[in-house]
């Protein structure tokens, strides 16, 4: 289960890959999981659901539901900017003894969309407290404020990347005491011109390169979904981000990572979590003739 990225001199990866079939594990998941391990070993980990659905495991195999981390709903403001219930794309970590939550609420097919912050001591449902509303988007922003990731640096710096659709995935600087955006100076990293979806993005540091996973094309079609995960890398974590031939991921170039094959459909909305057996690319997919996301974990091989 390892998925090769060997470094090239020019800061791009190239992906060697006899396709893994995923570990098996024993619970349906919907969409984009993130999952964070807490100081005691746990696993505490997120979807994309109504409330955010939350599960809990200690072997990273089998999975509980413990509940939401909203268990009366998504806070008020977040739901009404978005004129429906459903929050996406929850993205959580541990950073300095408290947990953070980014998530998102949108119209679906528009700009219509804000990413939101909310707390907690332990990660749990019903500890969140919302914080604030991070970035908006409406028509005719470059972006769409959705499927946020809090990336922190080597050097402790905090940054958060987003993007789905229009013009990509853009990054900006994050306050370490508030976790909302320093100013609305944001940098693009990657886009599709003209070419569709390019979303979920996730930066992840190793020894002076910036890798960074998106999913391109259709999701959530089961066996019919075209999603599918690439990664461009870089020397400066402001880009530019290039594809194993050098090109740039700004022009829509960026490395297969992994594809459908065997009975693995769609996979895509990636996160990553570092464990003490190496790097894990967590994310969802569809298995045969299923139409439920189902939660995947391969190792990273660098």
């Amino acid at each position: 289960m390892l998925l090769s990225l060997p470094l090239l001199a020019c800061a791009a990866v190239r992906l060697a890959l006899a396709f893994p079939q995923p570990a098996k594990l024993t619970k349906d998941i919907e969409h984009d999981p993130s999952v964070v391990k807490t100081p005691d070993g746990t696993y505490i980990l997120v979807g994309t659901g109504k409330a955010i659905p939350t599960f809990a495991s200690t072997d990273r195999l089998s999975w509980t539901k413990v509940g939401d981390a909203f268990p009366d709903g998504a806070p008020e403001a977040a739901l009404a900017l978005a004129g429906n219930k459903d929050v996406w794309a929850p993205d959580i970590s541990f950073v300095n003894d408290i947990y953070i939550l980014y998530y998102s609420t949108s119209t679906f097919g528009t700009q219509k969309s804000a990413i939101w912050l909310a707390t907690s001591p332990t990660g749990l449902p019903g500890s969140w407290t919302d914080k604030d509303k991070v970035l908006e988007s409406k028509e005719g922003d470059p972006y769409n404020a959705i499927d946020a990731h809090l990336f922190v640096s080597s050097n402790g710096s905090r940054h958060l990347v987003w993007g789905s659709y229009w013009s990509g995935i853009f990054l900006g600087n994050v306050d370490a005491k508030t976790g909302l955006l320093t100013s609305d100076e944001f940098v693009n990293l990657a886009a599709r011109p003209g070419a569709g979806v390019i979303e979920a993005p996730w930066l992840y540091e190793r020894d002076g390169v910036f890798y960074l996973f998106t999913s391109w094309d259709q999701c959530c079609e089961g066996t019919k979904s075209t999603y599918h995960m690439r990664v461009a890398t870089s020397r400066s974590l402001v880009g530019p981000y290039l594809d194993s031939h050098g090109k740039a991921a700004l022009e829509g170039h960026m490395t297969l990572l992994m594809d459908s094959h065997d009975d693995v459909y769609g996979p895509g909305g990636q996160s990553l979590l570092d464990d003490d057996d190496g790097v894990l690319l967590v994310y969802h997919r569809y298995f045969g003739t299923g139409s439920t996301g189902l939660l995947s974990l391969n190792v990273l091989d660098f």
